[in-house]
């Protein structure tokens, strides 16, 4: 009956969207989207993810990416690898080099409705766990 239980919890979380990974910081957010940076154990490669908000999905068929600043070109270089594990949300993991602290860039990401898709860009800025 517990399993059941917890079963049944966890399938309802990831019909809710949410990410299979717990995150740590917002980095970036609107009314249709936030995104937000992926908790893991040093050292790993940054995950950002994409969660559509108020009706948005994660738009599948856009190429989503990381595109690095000047700063951070060498240390952080794009695309990235992005998945989808649910509708509303993506994840972007993030190519960083040994011995990176800090990268900033911006990610294009795209969310929709069945009326209307929304492209973003915003500036994001991250510790990269060591």
């Amino acid at each position: 009956m517990r399993r059941s239980l917890l079963v049944l919890a966890l399938l309802g979380a990831c019909d809710r969207g949410r990410p299979a990974t717990p995150t740590i910081a917002v980095l970036a957010s609107a009314p249709h989207y936030k995104v937000e940076l992926a908790a893991c154990t040093a050292p790993c490669e940054p995950t950002l993810v994409f969660t559509g908000l108020a009706g948005y999905k994660v738009n599948a068929d856009y190429p989503h990416r990381w595109i690095p600043d000047a700063a951070s070109a060498e240390a952080a270089p794009g695309p990235g690898t992005f998945t989808q594990p649910a509708k509303t949300v993506g994840a972007l993991r993030v190519p960083v080099r040994t011995g990176t602290t800090r990268v900033t860039g911006k990610v294009k990401l795209a969310v929709c409705t069945d009326e209307q898709c929304k492209i973003e860009e915003p500036a994001i800025a991250f510790d990269v766990p060591r």
